[in-house]
This record gives C-alpha cells, structure tokens and sequence, in this order.
C-alpha cells in the first residue's frame, strides 16, 4: 500500500455502523455446498448497473490449479433491466467467512454478460442488488497537488464498526493515470480497517478501474496478504480518514 501523504481535511463527521455479510437464502441449489452472503452496503448504482460485493462460504476446501480455499469475495454488476449479471473481480481466501490469507485474486478482462436464471442463486443477489437501497455518492474529504494529484473521497454508508475496530471504503480519483505492476489505471477503491485506541490501520482490500471514479473497466483487485498494522502519521489523510472513522474530533 503506498504511504497516505499529507492533504487539508475538510470534512469531520461521523457515520453510522451497519451489519456486513447478509445470508441471501437458505433454500438455494448450492445450499449443500455453500452459503451465499451480500453486503447491501457496497451497493453502487449508475442507470440499471449495479455494482455488489457477496461472500461465497463453502463447506469443505475448494482446490482450483493455483490455490485452495474455503471463501470468496466476489464483485458482480447487475443490469436490473435485462437481467443478467457479470463477473468484475473475485478473491479466495483460506479461511471461512474471508478470513484467513488471501490464497488467490483475479479481476478478468471485459468478463462476458450472462442472464440470470429464476429460482437460481444468481437470481437471488439480482433482487437484491436491484432493489437494494441506494446509498449517498462519495463525498470528498480532500485532494493534494503530490504526486501527480488526488482526491480522496468516502461514503459513510459503508462504515461498519466491531468494539474499537471500523471498516471502511474510500475512493481515490487522481489527476492523472497511475502505473503499478504493468497496470493501468485512474481510480482506485480501497477498504481499510482502523483501530481507534492504537490510532493505527491497515489496508484490507482494492479495486483499481480504468476510469475515474470508480468507472470504466476493474483493472486488477487484491488484499494486502501482510494485514500489516502502521501508525497513522499525524496530518495525513490516513489520519483524516481514521478521525471520520472513529468518529474523532
């Protein structure tokens, strides 16, 4: 994760907590193999796309030629008006429930639209997703000038807390295009955790997209597999962030 630099921050709120993972149904064709979970709270909405993160967790090891796993978190879009459904990013874990280290993370090219069957599992996120609530667009919290430029903005919907510990999605929209390991990109969201008596953090997940503001085409996705702690440096807009998290004056 690069270091967060310095910004002006410019908004101080708190947001509210809301629940994570959901079970979507009980009764489902795979109810056997896994149970299927969403999190409404990552609903992202543009005209009938939608965006949703959901959690598949299995029962027994999954083996695939480059990893074995227990869980995965998978990103889909959702057309709500021809109703088909896409694949934009997934990540195995070895633990159940996304916990454990990450064994394996891909977001494919231009993955292909496929329809959502009635009474499948698919079927069932599709109804969720479409007729999930739609939650406050990013608010910018600040930019800077360094290194090339950025914005960073957060959406205090996504805000979920345990005792002292909170998660919580921000955006980063740059001014110009950003490289890293051959990618290419001009937006990047990340989840991170925070842990308001250490006054520290650390990074849990990304999404990288070709456009900005989270638009365009997911250009990679991954976990920081090190769950590597650091300090919040005083002025940074890690420590901004984690104020808003914390809900910290």
């Amino acid at each position: 994760m690069k270091r967060l630099i310095l910004i002006t921050l410019l908004l101080l709120s708190s947001g509210p907590a809301y629940a994570e993972w959901v079970l979507v149904e009980k009764n489902n064709e795979l109810v056997e193999v896994m149970a299927v979970y969403a999190d409404p709270d990552t609903i992202r909405r543009k005209g009938d796309l939608v965006k949703m993160w959901t959690l598949h967790d299995f029962k027994t090891i999954q083996t695939s030629p480059s990893s074995s796993y227990l869980s995965t978190k998978v990103q889909r879009q959702f057309d709500c008006t021809k109703q088909r459904t896409r694949l934009l990013a997934f990540t195995e874990f070895s633990g159940n429930m996304g916990t454990g280290t990450v064994a394996f993370s891909d977001s494919p090219d231009e993955d292909s639209w496929i329809p959502v069957e009635p009474g499948s599992i698919n079927h069932a996120l599709w109804e969720v997703a479409c007729s999930g609530p739609v939650h406050a667009e990013w608010v910018a919290i600040g930019s800077t000038e360094s290194a090339g430029g950025f914005t960073v903005y957060l959406n205090h919907d996504t805000i979920v807390r345990k005792g002292d510990l909170v998660k919580m999605w921000a955006l980063y929209d740059y001014n110009t295009t950003q490289t890293k390991a051959g990618n290419v990109y001009f937006s990047s969201e990340m989840q991170s955790e925070y842990d308001c008596t250490e006054e520290r953090t650390r990074l849990l997940s990304f999404v990288e997209f070709s456009g900005k503001m989270g638009s365009g085409n997911v250009v990679s996705s991954g976990s920081d597999e090190t769950n590597r702690w650091i300090s919040v440096p005083p002025g940074s807009v890690g420590q901004a962030l984690w104020k808003i998290a914390c809900s910290k004056k």
